[in-house]
């Protein structure tokens, strides 16, 4: 978990605090956002069994690093677009604009089924938050997302309350 554990390193790997008081507390209340989130949510699927949730404080670090991954992957690809000077052509039969594939293609990657034991065994063991919400909150919290797919303020894709390491 670089994310978390990287700033109790220095640039040449020695165990030594260098952030700033203020950097750090920056830091935690961003992470404490998406721990509030992540403690909220429920897996239909684990009906009647309410001990079985994600531990977003095991998981924060990569909820942190998916979130600003899905922001910085997209900001590259926009600099591309704006480097060639023109937006990229539509695949045909799709339907979607290269906007739109982007994020489609971002969900792909971590798009799963899980039984009811896979996802108890999953969330008692692993620090990843499970596919379907680390595929969903990445992209309710990424207001770029929400444009996109013109989703308005307040609907399941776009609520009011985000949460950014950028506190943007």
């Amino acid at each position: 978990m670089f994310e978390c554990l990287g700033s109790q390193y220095d640039k040449q790997g020695n165990l030594r605090n260098w952030w700033e008081d203020e950097d750090k507390e920056r830091f935690k209340n961003a992470t404490q956002c998406f721990i509030d989130q992540y403690d909220n949510y429920i897996y239909p699927q684990l009906k009647g069994k309410p001990n079985f949730k994600q531990n977003a404080k095991k998981s924060v670090g990569e909820i942190a690093a998916d979130n600003a991954g899905i922001k910085l992957s997209y900001y590259a690809y926009r600099k591309e677009v704006d480097k060639l000077g023109r937006e990229e052509k539509m695949l045909p039969g799709l339907g979607l604009s290269p906007d739109q594939l982007f994020f489609v293609t971002f969900a792909q990657i971590w798009c799963s089924k899980e039984t009811e034991a896979v996802l108890i065994y999953w969330l008692l063991n692993f620090q990843h938050p499970l596919s379907n919400y680390r595929i969903l909150s990445t992209l309710w919290n990424f207001p770029e997302f929400s444009q996109t797919f013109n989703c308005s303020l307040g609907s399941p894709m776009n609520p009011e309350r985000k949460c950014s390491l950028f506190g943007d």
